[in-house]
């Protein structure tokens, strides 16, 4: 351990090098002194013994030097020395100091704050227990790789015995009506199996999680809550467990209360925001639906034993789809089953986004790093004649070199520390106005490794715009640096240094304002795309029946409903009310069908998304009637059952022939239902950036929904009619929640949140880096004009115009630009696919945006030339020679 003491001695001489160096002295003293007494007592003069002593000692500071080295670090005190040289001069620079920092401090902040969001959202292992572990385990269908299970498919996933998987659980994602105490409330939740906690590898905060006899039908009903509804609704009571609460107007008793870091892993549900689930009851796998193998309504997720891999999971359960396809032929058309890490499945749909932003701010930091190293380079070629000094001094290539990295390094920390706040920041904007879809944005946070990153990122980008300044500096040549009449003067190296660094800002600036203007095209389209209705002045809420309180009554539910509707058509200010199952653009539920009369062909895919309204849905929504009638107050129960179709489906199915009188049967969502059509109305969006789908609209009279939401159209803004319709709710039940108030609007533009993210984030970073490059080719172009203030004068005394000169200058940055903008579009043209995925109605090598970013740019850097081409116009030959 000799080494280990060395390295503790090194370390105390130098915290306490001050002690060290003045007893160093003074022994050095001491010895002089005894010389000259040794000197003196031979008869020597006292002048000639402090002479000859001095002599016989040695150089004192030579001396000083080489015991400092023996005992100390001195590679360390240099560099201190270094960091503090470097510090006095960044102060004695305040407005480049300021340019430099704030430049990185943009950059740094920006890649900083979304290394946060890919951290929280793609990097960072699931809370749970060995989550690599976990798989998602879902159906496969022609056509749909994303399916939830049957109850009776999912019975036969989870009674089989596996050796890749250790245990499955189930869950179905649900809604419930909290009421008793305060305000009556909807909460998102789920149904869930017994061992759902325990193949998560979370365990409850208070109580316990659910038995295997309380998931069987009939038993005792049981309730876990989340972290937020117990401190939200209930106070944080610490004796809540065993009490009891009315969930779907059922008692439930709480047994559990889960820990407030606890995150369901699924973002479906029917409310804004859905994904933070509020309680968990138990699915019961022998109820009604037990053997039904066509309503896909329960998701599984599995953990996979140690050792095995998702290769091996995957075999099992294709094993058992080919045994179900076997089993139950025709059943359910295509069956397969699939198994996927359920992290990588969770956040697959925003992977691509996210990537492509990290690097679009990736190019953002590079832009910096060219702009501060531009600044960096003007900046020493001022110092010119101070390195040749220090050269002519004595100093090496090799401190000449360390000096410029520490100002650099000092510049690059500053710049962390600054970007730092900036993204602490910006995640708070993140969150508060990041899309409500976006899985696990609560996560996304400063921690130990995006310190490490900003840190990292900080000294890596100090490295980036150190380095060319760096080697122009240590190769300073004293001869010429100190001639009579070289200051002001830059060398054609230099020139060219500076040029491709400016280039390379453009460059990467023009890539950014490509991407910027794609997406914002692609988002200007997107708005502009008809939703099939006009959301102008419509009000929306959601009102979820408890299914336990119409059981055996489903003929209560239309009257009910027809009864809110008609309650809130009376309001002053309402123009028509009426309810559907589900709103547009928030999607629904879809079916298989069949055609009565009309076999099958071959694996011919018959599906349409389904919607259950009242008598006025389509004339409140203000969907067209486009043939046959609408539904009427003679559909009843009684009566025959009859549908309406949307025109997509019409021309679909029937694309020769009129449909109307035309019979079609549901194969999903319980026995199979037929129903004759009616009518065809106009086409709805399910989603703004996919093409329309076929729709069938059943009558809530007969075939009514628990799910339901109120559509209110109002002759003013419909928020100012929240609280009146609410109260028209309440007053035919006052024990009905009522959530989700929001104008249709607000839910077009929810729908589309994530885009918008996405664009304006890149629009900034577009405009920083046009930004930069301004003032990239501003300072260079400048410096230029500064530096070759001779040379123009020397023009103009010999016939130059103020507009050639003018020319000369700007001709100059012609050439830099054009470079800069050649380079910028091959790079987007080349990079263009990446973005493919994210944009709507516009090509990813779109000419016209092309164009249009270039010529933006190109216009931006003729303005940054405009104030040095001027000043080069102005240039007195008379002073500028007499000068020289």
């Amino acid at each position: 351990m000799e080494w280990l003491r060395e390295l503790a001695r090194r370390a105390a001489m130098f915290i306490r090098r001050g002690k060290f160096e003045a007893e160093l002295r003074e022994e050095m003293r001491a010895h002089r002194e005894m010389k000259e007494r040794a000197l003196l007592a031979d008869g020597v003069s006292e002048e000639e013994a402090r002479y000859r002593a001095a002599r016989e000692f040695g150089n004192a500071t030579w001396l000083q030097e080489e015991s400092r080295g023996r005992w100390g670090w001195t590679w360390l005190e240099d560099l201190a020395q270094d960091f503090a040289y470097g510090a006095r001069g960044l102060r004695k620079s305040p407005g480049f100091t300021a340019t430099a920092v704030i430049t990185l401090i943009l950059g740094i902040g920006a890649t900083t704050a979304i290394f946060s969001v890919v951290n929280g959202v793609l990097l960072r292992p699931l809370g749970y227990a060995e989550p690599a572990r976990l798989v998602r385990i879902e159906e496969k269908h022609r056509g749909w790789d994303s399916v939830a299970f049957s109850h009776a498919t999912y019975r036969d996933l989870v009674t089989r015995k596996y050796q890749a998987l250790t245990a499955i659980a189930g869950y179905r994602p649900f809604s419930f009506n909290v009421t008793g105490g305060a305000e009556p409330e909807q909460v998102d939740g789920a149904l869930v199996s017994a061992n759902i906690f325990s193949v998560l590898g979370v365990t409850p905060e208070l109580g316990r999680g659910f038995t295997e006899e309380e998931q069987r039908d009939g038993a005792d009903n049981v309730v876990v809550l989340s972290y937020g509804l117990w401190q939200r609704r209930f106070g944080g009571d610490s004796q809540i467990i065993g009490k009891t609460i009315r969930v779907s107007d059922t008692p439930h008793e709480i047994v559990g209360v889960m820990p407030a870091r606890f995150e369901f892993p699924d973002k479906t549900g029917w409310l804004p925001g859905a994904g933070v689930a509020g309680l968990w009851v138990p699915l019961a796998i022998n109820g009604p639906s037990a053997d039904n193998r066509r309503s896909h309504l329960v998701k599984a997720i599995g953990r996979l034993a140690p050792g095995e891999s998702l290769a091996a999971a995957q075999a099992e359960l294709d094993g058992l789809a080919q045994g179900i396809n076997e089993q139950y032929p025709g059943v359910d058309p295509g069956l397969g089953i699939g198994a996927w890490n359920l992290q990588r499945r969770m956040t697959e749909k925003v992977r691509p986004a996210l990537l492509v932003l990290l690097g679009a701010v990736g190019l953002m930091v590079l832009a910096a790093c060219a702009n501060v190293a531009n600044l960096v380079l003007m900046r020493n070629t001022g110092r010119a004649r101070e390195f040749a000094v220090r050269v002519a001094l004595g100093a090496g290539r090799g401190r000449l070199l360390r000096q410029c990295f520490a100002e650099s390094a000092l510049l690059g920390l500053g710049g962390g520390v600054g970007g730092l706040l900036l993204a602490s920041w910006s995640m708070k904007l993140i969150a508060a106005f990041g899309p409500q879809d976006l899985p696990r944005l609560n996560e996304a946070h400063i921690d130990g490794r995006v310190l490490v990153f900003a840190m990292g990122l900080s000294l890596l980008t100090a490295a980036i715009f150190g380095a060319a300044p760096a080697a122009g500096a240590s190769g300073t040549d004293p001869n010429e640096a100190l001639k009579e009449g070289t200051k002001g003067t830059t060398s054609a190296k230099g020139t060219r240094l500076r040029g491709t660094l400016v280039v390379a800002e453009m460059a990467l600036a023009l890539m950014l304002l490509a991407g910027g203007g794609l997406l914002i095209n692609s988002f200007v389209r997107l708005s502009h795309v008809s939703p099939g209705f006009d959301e102008s002045h419509l009000l929306t809420m959601s009102i979820f029946l408890s299914p336990e309180k119409y059981a055996g009554r489903q003929n209560a539910i239309a009257p009910f409903l027809e009864s809110v509707a008609e309650r809130a058509r009376a309001l002053p200010g309402v123009v028509s009310a009426s309810v559907v199952n589900s709103l547009p653009i928030k999607g629904g539920v879809n079916t298989d069908f069949e055609i009565v009369g009309r076999p099958r062909v071959g694996s011919e895919s018959l599906d349409a998304d389904v919607r259950i309204a009242t008598d006025s849905y389509f004339a409140t929504m203000r969907i067209p009637l486009l043939r046959g009638r609408s539904f009427n107050a003679f559909d009843t129960e009684s009566s025959a059952k009859v549908i309406a179709i949307s025109q997509a489906m019409a021309r679909k199915f029937w694309p020769n022939e009129d449909p109307i009188g035309k019979r079609v049967t549901m194969l999903d969502w319980g026995p199979p239902l037929t129903g004759e059509i009616v009518g065809v109305v106009g086409d709805v969006k399910d989603a703004l950036d996919y093409p329309v789908t076929s729709f069938f609209y059943w009558s809530e009279r007969q075939f009514p929904s628990v799910f339901a939401a109120l559509v209110v159209r109002t002759t003013g803004n419909p928020m100012d009619m929240a609280v009146s319709v609410k109260a028209a709710v309440w007053s035919v039940d006052p024990n009905q929640p009522v959530s989700a108030v929001q104008s249709m609007e607000q839910v077009l533009a929810d729908s589309v949140g994530r885009l918008r993210m996405q664009t304006v984030l890149l629009g900034v970073f577009a405009g920083l880096a046009l930004l930069m490059a301004m003032v990239g080719i501003y300072g260079v172009m400048a410096y230029s004009v500064s530096a070759r203030a001779r040379e123009i004068g020397i023009r103009m005394a010999l016939g130059a115009t103020g507009s050639a000169v003018r020319k000369l200058i700007l001709g100059e940055a012609l050439y830099w630009t054009a470079i800069g903008t050649g380079l910028g579009l091959a790079g987007a043209v080349a990079l263009a696919g990446v973005l493919s995925s994210l944009l709507f109605g516009v090509s990813p090598r779109d000419p016209w945006t092309l164009l249009c970013a270039t010529l933006l740019l190109a216009g931006v850097a003729m303005m940054a030339c405009y104030v040095p081409a001027r000043r080069a116009m102005r240039v007195d030959p008379m002073k500028t020679l007499r000068a020289e």
